[in-house]
């Protein structure tokens, strides 16, 4: 593990399992989903090598990944903590990025940590937005539960995000005001 300028080994490590911790934690959401579906890992792995791919001139980003890619580490975390998840992993990650965030606010390039965070909530809502509860064999269910939106808020505000669109009682999408 190369530990980049300006965090220690502490803050470092947990800043970079914290896109597995999260990934994780979004697909056990839903308690009565089965844990770590395949469709929800395979999302997570999607989503992580896509921002990867996106965020390339990000080196807080290139620095996590290279973290996770390292002998496999990062799949084979995902994996385990998805499949056999402790019962308070949900909680446990976001006090994780709660103490995280803290590390990044001391960073002197707020654009590249404000980019992670965005990063790490678009891992959990494709995450949560990858297979449905309900239906039959796929087929009609709810595309993302109470439970899921839950954890996806409960993410959202320890990061200091603010979504750009929230969903009226209809269903329709709906700017919000910026104050």
């Amino acid at each position: 593990m190369t530990v980049p300028a300006g965090f220690t080994p502490e803050q470092w490590q947990l800043v970079a399992r914290l896109p597995v911790e999260v990934a994780a934690a979004a697909t056990v959401a839903e308690p009565s989903h089965e844990s770590g579906s395949t469709r929800e890992l395979l999302a997570a792995l999607s989503t992580l090598l896509s921002g990867v791919k996106l965020l390339r001139h990000n080196e807080l980003v290139q620095a996590v990944f290279d973290d996770y890619k390292e002998d496999g580490r990062g799949e084979a975390a995902i994996l385990n903590l998805s499949q056999d998840p402790p019962p308070n992993l949900p909680e446990r990650a976001l006090a994780n990025v709660r103490q995280a965030v803290e590390t990044l606010a001391a960073r002197s390039d707020q654009d590249e940590a404000e980019e992670f965070k965005l990063w790490l909530r678009g891992i959990a809502a494709d995450i949560v937005a990858s297979s449905s509860s309900g239906g039959f064999l796929g087929i009609g269910g709810t595309p993302v539960t109470d439970a899921e939106e839950s954890f996806l808020d409960r993410l959202t505000a320890p990061l200091g995000l603010e979504l750009a669109y929230q969903t009226d009682e209809a269903g329709e999408e709906q700017a919000q005001a910026d104050d």
